[in-house]
Parts: structure tokens; C-alpha cells; sequence
């Protein structure tokens, strides 16, 4: 087993945060994919700690990538990086999490894209990017080799900024497909990246018949298709003879379906404080339970318990040991 998951690393400064203590799962681990024993009490915040920016690195197909690879999975990541040294922070970190980096090209005289989070008192956030002449909208400037992978994930982020590209990114998908690679695919539509939403729908269109479980939001999918209910998203989806697909719902529900079998599960809530990478750890944290041979409800849950951990710290990864926030002070 082998899982690549393409699009954009950048480095995250969070607004206006204190720094959280995280309380570690048995494993040592704030969070393990698929690892349900895992606490999910999240982060504790410590009496009288100053609000400070924070820069880290995260990106919503990195950060599933770094939960998958957390679970012990092997993962690689598929980009393109700059010179710069936000660039070399973003190939540290990737390494620091156990992702293999073969599959990550760096192009002279470029910088790596970034982004300031804010958040509301309730945990929703707001952001500002700084991505226009981020290399990662090259990455697909060639047909990549990706050798012996059988797992491919990308969202509907990585297919917006690599627009330029879009015949090598459907090629890709078209020869995985031919050799029974397992192509997943996260939506993530977000209307700031395409020009009107007819413009995404064609993309967006153009990959879903490659694509063997999808992981839509409804919300999103609303905005976009005008999907209302689970039962309008999933009969959208199965309309491309998807086999897994995954819902992120209202109310903290999921809606899952594979095959025959179907699962509605909801959540039990928690205090959000923000709600950055929740549906890229939810993401990971359902792959990873799958690929280890777990029924649907099983992964459900699992998926849950890690986005419930995520929503109860700032960032959208959780701290590790030997892997905390970067420190340089030019961010």
C-alpha cells in the first residue's frame, strides 16, 4: 500500500491565538487516525497565556496527509515548492511527519503560498491567502510518475490552482484508474479560487468519473450543485458510479454509504475553538480506518473522534512530539 495525496503545503499563521497544551493519547500521539481509544478532549488552555501569531504549516490535502501518515500509513505528497525559506520550512515539516518527499519539485526564485487565520468567538474562521504565484500551481506541469502508488488523494483546492494544467492532472487520474488505483477526492469548493461556480462544475465534473470514494460537504455542495439534503449530494454522486461516498452533514451528522451499506451518524459536540482542517482530519481519520479493514460506522467514528480533537485547538494540525510550530520570525 501506497497513498499520494497532491495540491498545496503553505505556511499558516494563526491570528490572535495562545498557544495550546495538548493533552496526548495513550499512544503519545494528540491524535491518531483511526485510533478511537485516542482522547477526545483536545486541547486545555492554560490561565493567563498571551495571545500571540503562531506559524505552522498546513494546506487541507497536507494536513490529511499528515494524519494519515500519523496512523502509521506510508504517504507521500505530491508538490512544488520554492526557494525560499518558507518553502525549505514546508519540506522540513513534511519529513519531520514521516511523508516521503520524492514526489516534491522545487522551482528557483519562487515562494511557497501562505495564509493568516482569524477566528470568531465561536470558532468559525476567516482567512487572507497570499497563493498567486504559489509553485504549486505547477505541479502538474508534467505527468507525474507516482510508481507504485494505489491510493490517490486530491480535493477540489488542488484541482482549482493547477487549472492551468488540467489535461496532465485528468491523464494522471485516467492511468491510476487503468491499474486499479483507488482515486479519493475531497470537493472542497471553495468559490474565491474559480471565477463563478458554472467554471468549477465543469472541472470538477471532468474528474469525478475517476474517483472511487468522494467526501463532499453539504454546505459546500449546496452552494454548488444545489444539493439540499444528504439524499440530493449522495444521488448526485452515485450518479457517477462512486463506490464509497462520505458525507460531512448538518448538525455534526455524517452520511456514509458503500455498496449496499449505509450509515447516519451523529457526532457528539464539543467546544470548538476553531474549526480549521476538521474535514481534512476527518478525512484522514476515515481513510486511515478503512484501509485497516474497519466498517463503516467504525470509520465514521473514527473520523468524528479526530475532527473533534482538531475543532479544540488553533491550526489545523495538532502538536507532536518533535514536531511543534516553526519559529521563525519572519512569518
Amino acid at each position: 500500500m501506497q497513498i499520494c495525496c497532491a495540491g498545496e503545503a503553505m505556511i499558516e499563521i494563526t491570528a490572535n491565538a495562545a498557544i495550546d497544551a495538548v493533552a496526548p493519547s495513550p499512544s503519545g500521539h494528540p491524535a491518531i487516525p483511526g485510533d478511537c481509544g485516542a482522547p477526545e478532549s483536545g486541547a486545555h488552555r492554560s490561565a493567563g497565556q498571551a495571545a500571540q501569531r503562531r506559524a505552522s504549516v498546513a494546506g487541507d490535502t497536507y494536513n490529511t496527509a499528515v494524519y494519515l501518515a500519523r496512523s502509521g500509513l506510508p504517504v507521500s505528497y505530491l508538490t512544488r515548492l520554492g526557494d525560499d525559506p518558507a518553502s525549505g520550512d514546508i519540506l522540513a515539516a513534511l519529513r519531520a511527519e514521516h511523508i516521503d518527499t520524492h514526489l516534491v519539485t522545487r522551482w528557483p526564485g519562487r515562494t511557497a503560498g501562505r495564509y493568516t487565520i482569524s477566528n470568531d468567538a465561536g470558532g468559525e474562521r476567516s482567512f487572507n491567502y497570499e497563493r498567486a504565484h504559489s509553485p504549486a500551481r505547477e505541479c502538474f506541469a508534467q505527468v507525474p510518475d507516482l510508481g507504485n502508488t494505489t491510493h490517490f488523494y486530491f480535493s477540489g483546492i488542488t484541482v482549482a490552482i493547477t487549472r492551468a494544467d488540467h489535461a496532465n492532472l485528468v491523464s494522471l487520474l485516467r492511468a491510476l484508474r487503468s491499474r486499479n488505483c483507488q482515486i479519493l477526492f475531497d470537493p472542497n469548493y471553495r468559490p474565491v479560487l474559480w471565477d463563478s461556480a458554472e467554471q468549477a462544475q465543469h472541472y470538477l465534473r471532468s474528474v469525478l468519473p475517476f474517483c472511487s470514494s468522494v467526501f463532499p460537504t453539504l454546505d459546500d455542495e449546496q452552494s454548488l450543485w444545489g444539493s439540499v439534503s444528504a439524499q440530493d449530494c449522495h444521488a448526485f454522486y452515485a450518479d457517477y458510479n462512486i463506490d464509497e461516498i462520505v458525507i460531512k452533514g448538518s448538525a455534526l451528522t455524517t452520511h456514509a454509504f458503500s455498496g449496499s451499506d449505509s450509515v447516519c451518524l451523529q457526532a457528539a459536540p464539543v467546544a470548538a475553538v476553531d474549526t480549521t482542517g476538521a474535514g481534512d482530519a476527518f478525512n484522514a481519520g476515515y481513510i486511515a480506518a478503512r484501509l485497516r479493514g474497519a466498517a463503516l460506522q467504525h470509520a465514521v467514528h473514527c473520523a468524528q473522534a479526530l475532527a473533534a480533537q482538531v475543532v479544540q485547538q488553533h491550526g489545523a494540525i495538532l502538536p507532536a512530539a518533535g514536531n511543534g510550530h516553526l519559529s521563525r520570525s519572519t512569518y
